[in-house]
């Protein structure tokens, strides 16, 4: 259930008049809990607003009508927001009267909705249930006319889906197991808005740690273009049987995927969990199953990662974990086929049951932790490690990493509250964090950085001071400030403080990335050299204060002291 302080789930039943949605609505009200979720139908509620109610707001002025659908959708989120609930609103797209199409919906509604449902029913279907309502006078309209406006509205409401963020699914006809697949399609919903997908991320890594408690060492791979020549998800699109009903909007295009990942959402966990609503689409758990089977039997591994992963099976203490942004149960058959099924654990998605996305970010993310804690356990350990009976030294460093693990844990839980909790670390944000590459809000970085919140303006101008022509770009203390703001990764030396994503606290939709605080090479020689001269200096100046009574064996090429004169600054 969603917190009172977070955006609620608003999942929205569309499709033409007469296609069933308030039929779906009420079969809804029977299985889902009234603790937690909340049903509209969205000309009620704009009947419960406007004085006079449904009659007086037909006779109205097309804008004062827009003004007032504004109005019902903020009222179902404040509702949904002060009872912690999620909301299942039927609403309408566009009309039709007289061969015109007019769209409804309001801008409200492109920030309110956080999924549609469309109900993509026969129109020959839905021209019966028309005529068949005896509840509701509803014009006879031609099929090719149901039809022409069906199209419109999944075309245009699909294109305003991936613009803002929205997502969308075609629900077809309905069958025995409609009602199931809505249920599943609502409680997805609800789960990516009131949980964190990297929070169940990280609970599938600790939980493959839990069961291996006498690992030493982890090695994470990725699958596609990496074990493999082959991109299983479009080896997928390519063994489907398009011969299914399902599947008549896909037969233009071998992978929808790559139109999804070159459009507005780019990479984002908007997009991949879009992914997971098309392969949901595409296919059921039985069909899913055999194509899967499919594209295993055309997938072949690399023979290096066969070999070293028999080699690393001989070893209780080290794992291998397969972390893919594509396809979790084609990669678990592949490394079954090969036979580590019991060796090797898979990470990834693309159907609802599997309960998470996992995104370049989150594998990013997960490396990034996992290698901090590394270093953090070894600098503790290397520092009061002497002190630690040497019977309990491994207890020591196995609870040392659990404690770390925990606290990135919750610092990754702080990330994801309304009120973000800036890093003390990087006052001047609108310098140092950067949008995420192919965010959907990319296109507005300009016009969103340019205009800092009052707490960091001072800061912020003061640091984005250009250089002189010709002049190196100035580097502040311990952090470098790239050309191009991306830093590159053969310069970095070290890493002193880790990598974290952000949301823009003017601007909910906009991902950032800062990317730590770093030494380049160059800045390590550097700093070696003149840490080497110092030392240098220290050993010139000691000579000389003990040249004062002191003599140098010249039988030896080794400067013996008296003592008496500080040795402190000699390295």
């Amino acid at each position: 259930m969603p917190s009172k302080d977070m955006r609620p789930a608003v999942i929205g039943l569309y499709g033409l008049p007469g296609c069933g949605k308030s039929f779906l609505l009420n079969e809804l009200k029977k299985h889902l809990s009234h603790s937690e979720y909340a049903f509209f139908e969205g000309s009620d509620v704009i009947s419960s607003i406007v004085p006079g109610g449904l009659s007086t707001f037909q006779e109205l002025e097309e804008e004062q009508k827009q003004l007032w659908r504004g109005f019902a959708i903020d009222k179902i989120v404040s509702e949904c927001q002060d009872s912690a609930k999620t909301a299942v609103v039927a609403g309408h797209f566009m009309f039709w009267s007289q061969g015109e199409l007019a769209t409804v919906w309001t801008p409200k509604d492109k920030t309110a909705y956080t999924h549609i449902m469309y109900l993509d029913v026969p129109e020959g279907i839905i021209a019966k249930q028309r005529l068949d309502d005896v509840h509701r006078h509803r014009a006879e309209i031609p099929l090719a006319e149901l039809a022409r406006w069906q199209q419109a509205e999944i075309d245009q409401l699909s294109h305003l889906c991936q613009r803002h963020g929205i997502l969308f699914s075609r629900l077809p006809e309905r069958s025995r197991s409609h009602i199931a697949t809505v249920l599943k399609l609502i409680q997805f919903s609800s789960l990516v808005i009131t949980e964190a997908n990297a929070t169940r991320v990280d609970a599938k890594v600790n939980n493959f740690l839990a069961d291996h408690a006498e690992l030493e060492t982890v090695v994470v791979v990725d699958a596609d273009k990496t074990l493999s020549s082959e991109d299983t998800g479009v080896v997928f699109w390519q063994s489907l049987d398009l011969r299914r009903p399902p599947l008549d909007a896909l037969k233009a295009q071998d992978c929808p995927l790559s139109d999804l990942f070159s459009g507005p959402l780019g990479y984002s966990e908007a997009a991949f969990l879009q992914a997971t609503l098309l392969y949901e689409e595409a296919a059921n758990e039985e069909d899913f199953e055999r194509i899967c089977d499919i594209v295993a039997s055309k997938t072949k591994m690399y023979a290096e990662f066969v070999s070293l992963f028999r080699s690393i099976a001989c070893h209780d203490y080290v794992r291998v974990l397969v972390v893919t942004c594509g396809i979790r149960r084609v990669w678990e058959k592949i490394l079954h086929r090969e036979g580590f099924s019991r060796t090797i654990q898979v990470i990834g998605g693309s159907r609802i049951s599997d309960g998470v996305i996992v995104t370049a970010d989150a594998k990013a993310q997960e490396k990034k932790k996992n290698e901090r804690v590394k270093e953090v356990v070894k600098q503790v350990y290397d520092a009061v490690g002497s002190f630690v009976n040497s019977e309990r030294k491994e207890e020591f460093k196995s609870k040392l990493e659990d404690l770390c693990n925990r606290t990135c844990d919750g610092w990754m839980q702080i990330q994801h509250l309304e009120e973000r909790v800036r890093p003390s670390f990087s006052p001047n944000y609108i310098n140092v964090w950067k949008p995420l590459p192919g965010s959907s809000s990319s296109r507005r970085t300009e016009t969103t950085t340019s205009t800092p919140s009052p707490a960091s303006s001072t800061a912020a101008s003061t640091s984005q001071k250009k250089p002189e022509e010709g002049q190196p770009r100035r580097q502040e203390v311990g952090k470098v400030i790239w050309p191009d703001g991306q830093p590159r990764r053969q310069e970095v030396g070290k890493v002193i403080w880790p990598s974290f994503l952000y949301q823009h606290p003017e601007d909910p939709d906009e991902g950032l990335l800062h990317h730590g605080y770093v030494l380049t090479d160059a800045q390590t020689a550097e700093a070696e050299k003149e840490g080497e001269s110092s030392r240098r200096l220290a050993r010139r100046n000691t000579r000389n204060n003990e040249q004062i009574g002191t003599k140098k064996r010249r039988d030896s090429g080794i400067f013996l002291s008296k003592g008496g004169s500080d040795r402190s600054g000699i390295a």
